[in-house]
C-alpha cells in the first residue's frame, strides 16, 4: 500500500472486500484516485477507484475525470507489478 494510507473500500451487506494492496495514483484534500487489489469471497481483482471527502467521510464518486494530469508510466508500472504479484 501507499505509505500510511488505508484505502477506504467498504463492504457491502452480502459482499465483503478486503484491501489487500493499493496505489495512490493522486491524492488531494478533496479528492482521492488509487489503484487498489481487493479480495472478495469470489476472486482477486485490481480495481480503480476516485472518492471525494464529503462531510469529512470519504465517498465513492461516481462522476466522470479528467485523467490529463495522470503520471501514466508511473501507473502503467504499478498495474504490471501488482497484475503479476497477485496473478490477475
Amino acid at each position: 500500500m501507499s505509505e500510511g494510507e488505508e484505502f477506504p473500500v467498504k463492504s457491502y451487506e452480502g459482499f465483503e472486500q478486503k484491501v489487500i494492496e493499493g496505489y495512490t495514483i493522486y491524492k488531494s484534500n478533496k479528492r482521492w484516485v488509487a489503484l487498489v487489489v481487493v479480495e472478495t469471497s469470489y476472486k482477486k481483482e485490481l480495481r480503480l477507484y476516485a472518492w471525494e471527502l464529503k462531510n469529512d467521510t470519504w465517498k465513492v464518486s461516481l462522476a466522470s475525470q479528467n485523467v490529463s494530469f495522470w503520471n501514466w508510466d508511473s501507473i502503467y508500472q504499478k498495474i504490471k507489478e501488482l497484475k503479476s504479484k497477485y496473478n490477475l
